[in-house]
């Protein structure tokens, strides 16, 4: 990432710098106040459009007019490399870029802000190094090592589709957080906050225990059903030959009451049959003639009945027709009475063969029993509802049990997970394979340099000469800073900034001038800028190296003879 040209227009103590890059190295130099440090802040803001001098947000974007000039409306700045330009201006901010920068994001900070990388917590510094280093973990490997090491196969299964498209940190969020779900659940099963030592071994309540078994409910159900089966069978055989036998009685009454009624009419029609045949008869004999008397003129017909003469009687008016026709009327209907007559003798013949009306007092011990028999099966029913109740929450528990039991194991599958897919796990692991190279490179910067060596250890902590960052001098803290930013920058932009050069004392001064040009001779590094306090422009370095003098108040760049 070549830099070409820096230019900078009423931003902060700079009135206007046209700072044109011609060497791998930059030294930015002049006494204090002059603007060393906003050349620096500058390029920062210029390539990555964010200001390290005031809070940067929307909320605090009317901040950015506290980086114009003095009495100006507004200023600018704007970096230009090897096939890109930025700008942005203030109070605006707006960041504008022409080309492609060829890096962004925390690779781009690691090599403008030395400090940068021992200022990220361990996870960040790892996540980085994974990135800048271009680690890769094999998938299918991976999940091996995962199953091997004991993980849940199908937790592995489940995170496993992120391996190489997301961070390790986010894995490992992601674990975390598919924990806390199961945790949930298991509160929402059992109603109680989660415990790791509690999941353990916790059971549910178990369920009070019914008076009687479901099966033996069951059976004394059935047992009675039974019973009040035959009991309301015989009972409806009672009370139907009782409805029978009273029906009995009425025809009885019926069938008496009838006949009489029969033998009535059966009379009546037998003497209006023989009147309508003497009728008939006299008709006849009148009809058929006889003697007459020579003293008296009347008739005279024999009677064999009473073997003399007798006198024939005057015929009667009625129709003799009629009178046939009715006498056989009559003997059709005193033929079917008699038919009806002899029916109803059988009739009653057979009423009085039927058995007395049914005890009235089993009856009245049947329905006592029945009632009895309905009163036991409403207990035992009741009793079945209770035991059925109490089977099925003994399975409810058991199979309640069983799934607080499983959500227990994915919560411990997946915390256990966490501990092994983030950045402290198994990467930090592939991670410490890649570090080697990474000391090397600080080793042989600092070899260079005539500086103690800077260490990377696999927990992410940095020492120098050995010892913890945090223990070593400003002064020995700047050059970690250092040898860091120009590791970082040999794997990804070869450029990087360093500001207070002058923290050093001249032999280091020396050492880091020599690293540099060294690199720069090597060509593994295309653009350096160093900003530092000194009395007077530095003289007698080498060509690599170019010199911008700065002065109090400036208004336009100035190269050092």
């Amino acid at each position: 990432m070549k830099l070409e040209r820096v230019e900078v227009s009423n931003f902060l103590r700079l009135k206007h710098l046209d700072l044109p890059i011609t060497t791998p190295i930059t030294l930015i130099a002049g006494r204090n106040e002059a603007g060393k440090s906003t050349i620096i802040d500058a390029v920062r803001f210029a390539l990555t459009g964010v200001p390290t001098r005031v809070r940067y947000s929307s909320k605090f974007k009317k901040d950015l007019a506290l980086l114009v000039h003095d009495g100006e409306p507004q200023g600018a700045v704007s970096v230009q490399g090897n096939g890109f330009a930025t700008a942005t201006s203030v109070p605006n901010g707006k960041l504008s870029t022409t080309g492609t920068l060829p890096v962004t994001g925390d690779r781009l900070e690691a090599v403008l802000t030395p400090g940068w990388f021992n200022a990220q917590p361990v996870d960040a510094r790892r996540e980085f190094l994974f990135s800048l280093l271009g680690i890769r973990v094999d998938k299918d490997s991976l999940v091996h090592s995962l199953v091997a090491r004991g993980h849940d196969p199908d937790a592995v299964k489940m995170v496993s589709i992120h391996f190489g498209t997301r961070t390790w940190g986010d894995i490992e969020a992601m674990c975390k957080e598919a924990a806390s779900q199961q945790r949930g659940v298991w509160k929402s099963l059992t109603g109680e906050d989660y415990g790791e030592r509690k999941a353990e071994t916790w059971v549910p309540k178990a369920p009070e225990k019914a008076a009687h078994t479901v099966a033996e409910c069951t059976e004394n159900i059935r047992r009675i059903e039974g019973e009040l089966d035959v009991i309301i069978r015989d009972t409806m055989r009672i009370e139907e030959a009782a409805k029978l036998l009273a029906r009995a009685d009425d025809a009885r009454k019926d069938v008496r009451d009838d006949i009489e009624d029969l033998i009535a009419q059966q009379d009546a029609d037998e003497k209006a049959l023989e009147e309508f045949s003497a009728t008939l008869a006299q008709i006849k004999n009148a009809a058929a003639g006889g003697l007459e008397c020579p003293e008296c003129k009347a008739r005279l017909t024999y009677s064999q009945l009473y073997n003399e003469l007798r006198k024939v009687d005057a015929p009667p008016d009625d129709d003799p027709d009629e009178l046939k026709q009715a006498c056989e009327v009559l003997s059709e209907n005193i033929r079917i009475r008699r038919a009806q007559i002899n029916a109803h003798h059988a009739a009653t013949a057979l009423l009085a063969a039927l058995p007395a009306a049914p005890d009235g007092s089993k009856l009245g011990k049947l329905r006592e029993d029945d009632e009895l028999l309905r009163d036991q099966l409403r207990s035992w029913q009741r009793h079945l509802e209770v035991a059925t109740d109490a089977e099925r929450y003994a399975a409810e528990v058991e199979t309640l049990r069983e799934k607080v039991k499983a959500v227990h194991r994915k919560v411990v599958a997946f915390t256990k997970l966490a501990d092994d897919v983030g950045p402290n796990g198994l990467p930090a692991q592939r991670l410490s394979e890649g570090l080697g190279e990474f000391n090397g490179r600080l080793g042989f910067t600092a070899r260079l340099a005539s500086w103690p060596t800077v260490t990377l250890t696999d927990d992410m902590d940095v020492l120098v000469d050995g010892r913890p960052y945090s223990l070593a001098s400003e002064s020995a803290q700047w050059r970690a800073d250092c040898l860091i930013a120009e590791a970082c920058a040999f794997w990804s932009t070869r450029m990087f900034v360093l500001d207070r050069v002058d923290v050093l004392d001249v032999p280091n001064r020396l050492g880091l001038i020599k690293m540099l040009a060294t690199l720069a001779a090597n060509q593994q590094i295309e653009t350096v800028i160093l900003a530092g306090t000194f009395k007077q422009p530095p003289t007698g370095l080498p060509s690599s190296v170019r010199v911008q003098w700065i002065e109090a108040p400036v208004t336009e760049g100035r190269v050092a003879a």
